[in-house]
């Protein structure tokens, strides 16, 4: 029998009204495994993780050299004006990673024209 809204009970006492899944008879919230998703479920998943993983090789030491910048600035290890000189210098070789990058996708694209195009060389 597939029952049409969870068997579990809310908090408050009152019946829960949602439907249950996975052939089950409860809902997300009150089905037995729900904690185990939940713990899986935000893993790698926020945008500074995204960006951390999207990010080239190269440059993870460098950002991870910067949060380490800000907490030694927080303690009081190191002065404000080294993190800045720090920063900058991470610009300069963020911009010249993208730089890179760039090239490297313009390369790619020129060489799939030239394939799929081969008299216009």
């Amino acid at each position: 029998m597939i029952l049409t809204v969870c068997s579990a009970t809310k908090k408050d006492g009152a019946a829960c009204a949602a439907k249950p899944i996975l052939e089950s008879k409860y809902c997300m919230s009150h089905h037995p495994d729900s904690k185990e998703w939940r713990s899986k479920g935000g893993r790698n998943k926020s945008n500074i993780a995204r960006a951390h993983n999207r990010m080239p090789d190269g440059l993870k030491p460098i950002v991870d050299g910067l949060l380490n910048g800000f907490e030694q600035v927080h303690s009081g290890d190191l002065e404000p004006r080294q993190l800045a000189a720090m920063a900058q210098g991470a610009t300069a070789l963020i911009k010249l990673a993208e730089f890179v990058l760039l090239e490297e996708r313009l390369s790619k694209m020129e060489d799939e024209i030239s394939e799929r195009y081969p008299e216009t060389n």
